[in-house]
């Protein structure tokens, strides 16, 4: 019943259809559809972030490479992206200095390092031969 004083609403049809789809879907019990996954320039709008740190932290973010090459596009899932910030923002440092502490550590592996700070076990080069000494 509309109140006097007020008009009448009226839906588009596009809405009316999205309803009716929604509501059919409901009665077949069917799951609603997923989200569209976000490209990483996206998510990191969303996030407050660069774009070269939702790339850096892809798999921590719940990321998908599309592709295995070293240039491969990322996507994501922004529910999933966000629930992963959530629980990263429980710690201390801010995502540039993670960024940073993880590139800093890949470095240090490189160059021989362990996580605990001292340099991996490498064999001893052979001696020379007796003659070359």
């Amino acid at each position: 019943m509309t109140p006097p004083d007020s008009t009448p609403l009226r839906l588009h049809p596009d809405d009316v259809a999205a309803i009716a789809a929604a509501i059919a879907r409901l009665l077949r019990d069917e799951p609603p559809p997923a989200a569209p996954l976000l490209t990483a320039d996206e998510v990191a709008s969303s996030l407050g972030v660069t774009a070269d740190w939702v790339r850096v932290n892809g798999e921590l973010l719940g990321g998908v490479r599309l592709g295995t090459g070293p240039k491969a596009h990322w996507r994501f899932d922004l529910a999933k992206a966000r629930a992963a910030m959530t629980a990263r923002s429980t710690r201390r440092q801010s995502p540039a200095a993670e960024s940073a502490e993880s590139l800093g550590a890949a470095v240090l592996r490189q160059a021989g390092w362990t996580p605990g700070g001292s340099p991996r076990a490498r064999s001893a080069p052979e001696p020379p031969p007796r003659g070359l000494q």
